[in-house]
């Protein structure tokens, strides 16, 4: 399964149903050298081309159900639906 969000493919994807935390990982997990918390709560990796390979979106199930959509601010701010997301939450449920 894979889920492109602001024109990333994260094909490496893997979601904590306890704690309610999808990982996302483009290419290799373990390609992040950095991480910075974006203003939503969500933590967001960078390689050391400066490119974003991972994402954690922290309670994304339980933010869809209050508003339909997880935001979350890149270097651009961006709004992922239901619809993307949906495949990766219900593996765990």
């Amino acid at each position: 399964m894979s889920i492109t969000i602001a024109n990333i493919t994260f094909n490496d994807v893997e979601y904590d149903a306890e704690y309610d935390v999808l990982y996302l990982n483009a290419n290799h997990p373990g390609e992040a050298v950095g991480y910075d918390d974006t203003p939503e709560g969500h933590n967001v990796g960078w390689n050391t081309a400066g490119e974003i390979v991972a994402i954690a979106l922290l309670h994304p199930r339980s933010i869809l159900a209050e508003h339909g959509k997880v935001a979350i601010t890149l270097p651009q701010h961006v709004a992922v639906d239901a619809a993307t997301l949906d495949q990766a939450l219900a593996t765990a449920a």
